[in-house]
Order: structure tokens, then sequence, then C-alpha cells
């Protein structure tokens, strides 16, 4: 094996190691409380909404920009459009997610 390798992964246990237990007794906890997978998916769920909206709002205002940019080109006006119409149907697939989950739970009550 490489001996830089070894030393790396060396230094890496003994710094790492004392930080993950110090992390345990400052009382970092999970911030996702879920009991069971419904539960879970659910939480899961929300944050990709959170994470999402912001990116589907900025790709939006990208397609309206390509739009500009095209100038009444046709290739350019296809681009754009093809563009806008996958963002709004991932922002759908994205917001309609939650409501997708929650059926889902249901059914498998």
């Amino acid at each position: 094996m490489n001996k830089k390798v070894i030393i790396f992964s060396t230094l890496s246990a003994f710094t790492l190691l004392p930080a993950m237990s110090l992390a345990q007794g400052l009382g970092i906890k999970n911030p996702i409380e879920a009991d069971s997978l419904t539960e879970l998916i659910s939480a899961v769920v929300k944050a990709v909404r959170y994470v999402a909206i912001p990116f589907i709002v900025l790709a939006i205002m990208y397609s309206g920009w390509l739009f500009i940019l095209a100038q009444g080109r046709a290739e350019k006006l296809t681009a754009a459009r093809n563009t806008l119409q996958w963002v709004l149907l991932g922002a759908f697939i994205v917001l309609s997610a939650e409501l997708i989950s929650t059926i889902i739970a249901a059914t498998l009550k």
C-alpha cells in the first residue's frame, strides 16, 4: 500500500474521532425526527421543496432571459420554449411530491 495513503488515513482518523466525540457531547441532534417511514419521507420531501423553490424561480428567470435573447429567431425561441417547459414540469413534480407522498402514505395505512 502507498505510504502517503497510510499516513493520510492515520492522520484523518486521529483528527476525526475526537471531533465526532465532541459533537456527541455538544448535544447535536438530528433535525429530522421521524417515528415511521412515512414521516421520514414527508420530512425529506419538505426539505427538498424548500431547497428547490429558489432554483425553480431562478430557472424560470433564466428561461425568460432566453426568450429575450432569442429576438424572434425560431431556433432560439424553440430552445427557450423547451427550457421553460422542462422547468415547469420539474416545478410541478417538486411541488406535487408532498401531495403524492401523502396519498401513498394514506394508502399504506
